[in-house]
């Protein structure tokens, strides 16, 4: 970031008016104006940028993320500042009427050249736009798009304006900046005997394989170091280094180019001359349209074997000859087909090009020997569809392309049915589509009734099922049951573009990208040294999105909460010494509190929110949330799924009474799944187990993967959790009261105020001591004697202060105390009123009755004050209800 006397210097040599250079000081000491948002199918998040050292803000993963990251990197980007202006546009409508919108530019950026507004758009969306609202957006060039209005309100206040679209960022720079990313935080000194081994043979071979040159040193973090320090070069811009096998070691960075003017000019006709010496027993080659295992070679002889016909044995002279005249082929790449027949296979029907696999399969078969009798067909209709393939292969240059039928091209392809047949079918679809759950013999009974009705020939039930079997199952979830319902039924993404060439969605390395969420489970547990059942606890867990390693676990009675979340994260550095790159999380208010942004964007952590309502972009943390679920619920008793179908479950299998693992013990049985069962269980995505591509990862790309952080008191300290609902009460008599507990220290019996700086933070591992902060300064408080001892061994406390708190708080809702307290005043009105209708029926029956004499009556002789005193023991009537 540019200090005043940089900013000075810079808006003179941009030649800036002194109200632009007030305007952008202005801006860069304010805020953001508006927080980015994680709309239907884009993430969102925040860059932690060390040049500026704040956050920026991105609301689009493969756009306005991979700008932040190559301005992040980019010597000539001074400062760039996210949401800060709005501007106002004023546009003509068609109509002729003048009218205006405010909106937010996504960036400032100060550059060499001046400060410009920058925004984002997908080529699509502005394609999109320029149709919808060609008064406010323009396509000025095959790949340039404009937005007059907004250039106009900018040229006001003496600021450039323009674009960015997909088609505007080297995303394999990106990709590549980001895997480097995690190597930039670990320099080292490269060893002499690696630098002159890789240089010699670069100097002799200008240029090698990344996967050579990682086989020939051992250390892939040497070459990537070697590079950062001119050694020798690796292309950033075209060659995605996550990809070792495509990506090459240069002799310096003027070898590149030279390279890539040979390749330009390369005849792509002219196959490459193979020195017949070098082909290997083990390779692979064709002769005569049959490919061959070279099974060995001797100084005499070569020997290749198929596996349907017998050894073949050629002397090395003759087997020269056919590969120099390249009647034998080793690795010669060709075309699948010339483009005549590319052409006709794509516009092929899907059950032309299953006959035409079944043709082939038939064929093969019938060269093997098998009798014909086997094959179901004639062998007739084999040699003509034989004499098809040799003729599609001197045609077309593949045989497959004759024999795919277009039968299905033929004849007259206009349908025999009426218009109005095809409207009423539509219009009995849109009755299946209704809200209202119907099955199709209910649509199709519909359909006839409006044939009949339009004296229409319906078309049969078989024609009318295959139809609506042909309509969207997504649109139809949709229609029917809704947005959520139908999200199972959305197909996958097929946008393309150039932002695929950003790499895969889980990163290029480990450590990349880690997913983290909260589930809840179904198992009950119960108390610690007790009978009392607790509940089902949460799980909060942390996932490598790259290896699909579990790299944190939180077990909790509370709901998820900013503790969980730091309980994660410190997890994650206790166990591996490392933080991720970038934490994914949906948008629970937990994920987005104050004290998580500011720990992530202290540790150079970034942070991104997926889209809303669509799990699917969490993936990796959604499916182990099932697997935890299925291990578990089929091992251990205690399990909610009996209850999930509570009229066929009966009270001797009632999970409840069954539960008898504690918050720790299930803990341990969680752990041992996640990280002792877990990564050594086969997965469909990556097609081998987690623990084998983590090995695969470190051989090809080293081990500098991440933040390097180390666990000490310092991180423990940053991440303890804020206490919830704290008036910040302190007292010199028994201290700080926090989650049931007392805590107590020296400086504060020198405390003069009844109430702290701030709310208090505790730990959730530890319950032995809190943070307060007394005279302007953090104190550590320990717990107080006494109430230590009540504590359970310090093996077991790691969970004990969640399930504490869970206990300590009210076991009722508050709508449900309301209720009470409202019953309970009601009682002491309905006492207050029947006293008083007692008290008038009492003096009621006092004057109705007669005044006898004392002779008749003698008064028990009685003092004043033991009559008031028997009057004043009369009992309040608040035990009387009525009937």
């Amino acid at each position: 970031m540019l200090n005043a006397k940089e900013f000075a210097a810079w808006a003179t040599a941009t030649n800036l008016s002194p109200d632009t250079v007030e305007l952008i000081q202005r801006l860069r000491n304010s805020e953001p104006g508006r927080r980015v948002t994680n709309t239907a199918g884009n993430f969102c998040g925040g860059f932690p940028s060390q040049k500026l050292g704040k956050v920026i803000q991105w609301e689009s993963m493969t756009g306005e993320r991979a700008c932040v990251l190559l301005w992040e990197y980019d010597a000539d980007t001074f400062e760039v500042w996210d949401q800060c202006l709005q501007v106002k546009l004023n546009y003509t409508l068609p109509n002729g009427r003048r009218s205006g919108v405010r909106t937010w530019i996504d960036f400032l950026k100060l550059d060499a050249t001046g400060a410009a507004a920058v925004d984002f758009k997908t080529s699509a969306e502005l394609a999109k736009l320029c149709v919808e609202q060609p008064y406010r957006w323009v396509q000025t060039g095959p790949d340039s798009w404009d937005q007059p209005p907004a250039y106009e309100a900018c040229k006001r206040l003496g600021l450039d304006y323009y674009i960015l679209t997909d088609r505007d960022i080297p995303y394999t720079l990106a990709r590549n900046i980001d895997f480097l990313r995690p190597r930039l935080l670990r320099r080292f000194d490269i060893p002499q005997e690696s630098m002159t081994l890789l240089r010699s043979r670069l100097e002799g071979e200008q240029r090698m394989q990344l996967s050579e040159a990682i086989a020939l040193i051992g250390d892939p973090d040497v070459i990537y170091e070697g590079h950062f320090q001119r050694h020798w070069h690796l292309e950033l811009a075209s060659e995605p280094l996550a990809n070792i096998d495509c990506a090459w070691v240069y002799l310096n960075a003027e070898t590149f180019p030279i390279y890539q003017a040979v390749e330009r000019c390369r005849d792509p006709r002219r196959q490459r001359q193979i020195d017949p010496n070098t082909i290997l027993p083990g390779s692979t080659v064709t002769w005569g349209h049959k490919t061959y295992f070279m099974l060995n070679r001797t100084a005499a002889f070569v020997f290749l074997q198929t596996p349907e016909a017998p050894l073949a044995e050629l002397p090395c002279k003759e087997f020269r000859r056919l590969v120099l005249a390249q009647e034998i082929e080793v690795n010669g790449p060709v075309s699948i087909a010339t483009e005549e027949g590319l052409a006709r296979l794509q516009r092929a029907s899907t059950k032309s090009l299953l006959d035409a696999t079944n043709k082939l399969i038939a064929i093969e078969k019938y060269d093997k020997g098998v009798a014909i009798s086997d094959l179901g067909v004639s062998e007739r209709s084999i040699l003509r569809w034989k004499a098809k393939y040799r003729e599609s292969e001197a045609r077309f240059g593949n045989g497959f392309i004759e024999l795919i039928s277009e039968d299905d091209k033929k004849g007259n392809r206009t349908p025999r049915t009426e218009e109005k047949e095809l409207e009423l079918l539509a219009k009995a679809f849109e009755f299946l589509r209704e809200s209202v759950p119907r099955d199709p013999s209910a649509g199709y009974a519909y359909y006839t009734a409006l044939c009949t009705t339009e004296h229409v020939a319906p078309r049969s039930q078989a024609s009318f099922y295959r139809h609506w079997k042909q309509q969207d199952i997504h649109e139809i979830t949709e229609d029917r049951e809704g947005k959520r319902a139908a999200y199972c039924e959305l197909p996958p993404r097929v946008t393309g573009g150039r932002h695929i060439e950003q790499g895969p969605a889980e990163g290029d390395s480990p450590f990349s990208r880690v997913h983290i969420d909260h589930r809840q489970s179904d198992m009950f547990c119960r108390k610690l040294n007790g009978i009392q059942l607790l509940g089902k606890p949460w799980f909060s867990i942390a996932i490598d999105a790259y290896t699909r390693l579990v790299l944190a676990l939180w077990v909790s009675m509370l709901a998820p909460s900013h503790a969980s979340v730091m309980m994660v994260v410190r997890d994650i550095v206790r166990r591996h010494g490392k933080l991720p790159m970038m934490l994914i999380t949906d948008g629970g208010v937990e994920f987005q509190a104050v004290l998580i942004k500011q720990m992530l964007a202290f540790y150079h952590c970034e942070h991104a929110l997926r889209p809303a309502s669509e799990p699917r972009y969490g993936n990796p943390v959604e499916r182990l949330n099932l697997s935890i679920d299925h291990q578990l619920t089929t091992v251990l008793l205690g399990s909610n799924e009996v209850l999930k179908t509570p009229r066929m479950s009966s009270k001797t299998h009632d999970p409840r009474e069954l539960a008898y693992l504690t918050v720790p013990a299930l803990a341990q049985k969680v752990e041992d799944l996640l990280f002792g069962k877990y990564p050594d269980m086969p997965h469909g995505t990556l097609g081998s187990t987690p623990n084998q591509v983590l090995r695969s990862a470190s051989i090809t790309q080293g081990t500098s993967w991440g933040i390097p952080r180390t666990f000490d008191d310092v991180f423990v300290w940053n991440t303890m959790a804020k206490a919830h609902k704290h008036g910040g009460l302190m007292r010199q008599r028994d201290g700080i009261r926090l989650n049931g507990h007392n805590y107590y220290s020296a400086e504060i019996a020198g405390w003069t105020h009844k109430k702290m700086e701030d709310v208090p933070f505790y730990d959730p591992e530890d319950p032995t001591y809190i943070a307060a902060r007394i005279n302007r300064q953090w104190e550590r408080c320990p717990l107080i004697d006494s109430q230590m001892r009540r504590l359970p061994p310090e093996g077991f406390r790691k969970y004990y202060l969640s399930e504490h708190i869970f206990l300590s708080r009210p076991s009722t809702s508050k709508k449900d105390r309301d209720a009470f307290r409202n019953a309970l005043g009601q009682s002491y009105i309905d006492a207050e009123r029947e006293r008083e209708q007692q008290q008038l029926q009492d003096e009621e029956e006092t004057a109705a009755t007669p005044a006898s004499s004392p002779a008749q009556s003698p008064a028990k002789p009685q003092t004043a004050p033991e009559a008031s005193a028997s009057a004043s023991l009369k009992p309040f009537p608040i035990s009387r209800r009525r009937n």
